[in-house]
């Protein structure tokens, strides 16, 4: 094997669910859709094909952005 040859291995990032972060926010599915449509805050997400899916860290990210915000 020579250097030309290998590739680093890059992580799959976790993907999820509308449901799936709903239910980490401990909300209901339908009020994350209503609070992404009406343009407010939610965590980042993309549609891939007709199925909208979120990175875990991003929503960790956006979490800890949150109670960075209400505690300033």
């Amino acid at each position: 094997m020579t250097a030309q040859t290998i590739r680093p291995v890059r992580a799959v990032p976790v993907l999820l669910t509308p449901q799936e972060v709903a239910d980490m926010l401990r909300i209901p599915v339908r009020t994350l859709y209503g609070q992404r449509s009406a343009g407010r805050p939610t965590p980042p997400g993309v549609k891939i094909g007709r199925h909208l899916r979120y990175r875990l860290a991003d929503v960790e990210a956006w979490i800890d952005e949150q109670f960075g915000r209400s505690a300033a």
